[in-house]
């Protein structure tokens, strides 16, 4: 999780008790149920950010952790703070797999291991990548979508000494990625 410019955390009591008539906004976009406002005092992750026009946030900010969508906290969505989900990771080199850093590998196959409770966004889409040097960027090769309710596998074809990859959601929803498996060729040393 990243969040722009936050400056301090804590856990606190919020009262986050809405009524029809105090609620601004639409009503997808508010957690919490009418259940979960007959406590109006549950503990929850406060952290403090400043305004950081670089990044669209407009105005200092108190943001609550709260999962997408099971939130508890009934405060309207702040659209400015909550960005497309993105995950990136390069520079991978296999080596506790057995390969050594000169050896040249070619992904075939990615299985994820991803799950969402979310019934209605099952849409991710993945870009794989590789370098030959551990400090150049990777370059991205292919772009797949993946269903994580009917598929189990993507079909890609990146090659180099350090892998990457780029996972990336286009609605917001909470999902594990615990993940993945890898099929590779080693194709010698370069």
């Amino acid at each position: 999780m990243d969040l722009p410019n936050v400056s301090a955390g804590t856990i606190a009591n919020v009262n986050s008790v809405s009524t029809f008539s105090s609620v601004v906004g639409s009503y997808t976009l508010i957690g919490g149920s009418y259940y979960s406002q007959t406590n109006s005092f549950d503990r929850h992750t406060l952290m403090v950010g400043e305004q950081l026009t670089v990044d669209g946030i407009t105005s200092d900010k108190l943001y609550g952790l709260d999962l997408a969508d099971a939130g508890q906290i009934s405060f309207q969505l702040d659209t400015e703070a909550t960005k497309p989900i993105f995950l990136e990771r390069v520079g991978l080199d296999l080596d506790e797999a057995g390969l050594n850093a000169n050896q040249y590998v070619v992904v075939t196959r990615i299985y994820p291991q991803i799950d969402t409770d979310n019934t209605s966004s099952y849409l991710m889409t993945f870009e794989t990548g590789a370098s030959d040097i551990p400090r150049d960027a990777p370059t991205y090769t292919s772009t797949a979508s993946f269903n994580i309710s009917t598929d189990y596998k993507i079909d890609t074809r990146s090659a180099g000494r350090y892998l990457s990859y780029k996972v990336t959601m286009p609605t917001l929803t909470d999902f594990q990625f615990s993940g993945f498996d890898l099929e590779v060729t080693t194709t010698g040393r370069r």
